[in-house]
């Protein structure tokens, strides 16, 4: 499906309304969302242009996410998606056609800063008249969703840390204490896994930034440079900040990691302790269950107690020992 906005008023134009004749002079961006092959090929024909299809959108090479081609400026970022859902984000492509007078995007995911932005476009139309700066407006609105990603992430983050470090963890039982480090390593991933996607979505859009600014004195929009740049700015300082909360959570996943494996130690401490403690009885029980024909202990009316009395002192010894050096 596609929708056709009509820059300087904010009107939406149905593809059964739409005539190229009767706005062929007014800027227009066309949202092309999970577009069918015959709406590309319906889109190639009115535009004269080449768009991408889905696999040319997801490759990674520079020279295949920007370039110009028929007096158009080819771009594509990857775009977070999904990101409200718990475990659920992940990246999509989006593509940039930037034309003197049309603005062409095309996308496979309802993504939120379109929403917001498609919302904020029909509250006050006629504020991005133009197709560059429509371009402008929605990198910035795909910026501020990332911010508030990553913030809520370094939110994530603290809470975590805070739980990982309380001074209760003892007074938990084995399972219990089990059950959280698996909860705490699983959102601590998470969160890993929402970090390397937002600066793979930075760098992608950085790069965009960087080619747009280069372009923009060819389309004569000097007037668009300092927005653009402020921007890229933007880009730059939460590229620094997801750097920093991706150390963060390495920090975290290397605490959770450890206290793993100081209650795996806890566990084979106490088999190790027990198996001393019982090493020196069973020894002694060994001894008195030899077949030896001559054992004058095994005739005497003492000898039974004896054994016994020895196998308990066999066992006390190393306990008292191990508590005295604070082993147990």
């Amino acid at each position: 499906m596609f929708t056709i906005y009509e820059l300087s008023t904010g009107k939406t134009i149905t593809n059964e309304k739409f005539q190229e004749s009767d706005h062929d002079q007014e800027p227009l961006w066309v949202d092309l969302f999970q577009p069918t092959e015959t709406e590309i090929e319906l889109w190639n024909e009115r535009l004269g242009l080449d768009l991408p299809t889905r696999p040319e959108m997801e490759e990674i090479e520079s020279t295949s996410r920007l370039y110009v081609e028929d007096h158009a400026l080819f771009m594509t970022a990857t775009v977070l998606s999904n990101s409200d859902e718990p475990g659920g984000i992940r990246t999509t492509p989006v593509t940039f056609v930037l034309g003197e007078k049309i603005l062409v995007t095309m996308r496979f995911v309802d993504n939120q800063p379109f929403r917001q932005f498609i919302r904020n476009l029909e509250r006050r139309p006629g504020t991005r008249s133009t197709p560059a700066h429509t371009l402008s407006a929605l990198l910035d609105s795909i910026v501020d969703r990332l911010a508030d990603i990553l913030e809520r992430v370094g939110t994530e983050c603290d809470r975590l840390s805070s739980e990982i470090f309380r001074s209760d963890t003892e007074k938990r039982k084995a399972n219990q204490q089990s059950e959280l480090l698996k909860e705490l390593l699983r959102r601590t991933g998470q969160n890993g896994e929402t970090i390397a996607k937002s600066r793979e979505s930075l760098m992608t859009i950085n790069r965009i930034i960087v080619y747009f600014l280069e372009s923009i004195k060819n389309l004569g929009l000097d007037s668009l440079v300092p927005h653009v740049k402020g921007i890229g700015r933007d880009v730059q300082s939460l590229s620094d900040h997801a750097n920093y909360l991706d150390g963060k959570v390495a920090f975290l996943l290397d605490a959770i990691l450890g206290l793993i494996n100081i209650e795996q130690n806890q566990i084979i401490k106490i088999f190790s302790i027990a198996a001393v403690i019982f090493l020196p009885p069973t020894v002694v029980a060994s001894i008195y269950g030899m077949n030896f024909s001559i054992m004058p202990e095994l005739r005497q009316e003492w000898g039974y107690p004896f054994a016994l009395s020895l196998m308990v002192v066999s066992a006390i010894l190393p306990f008292v020992y191990f508590r005295r050096k604070g082993w147990i």
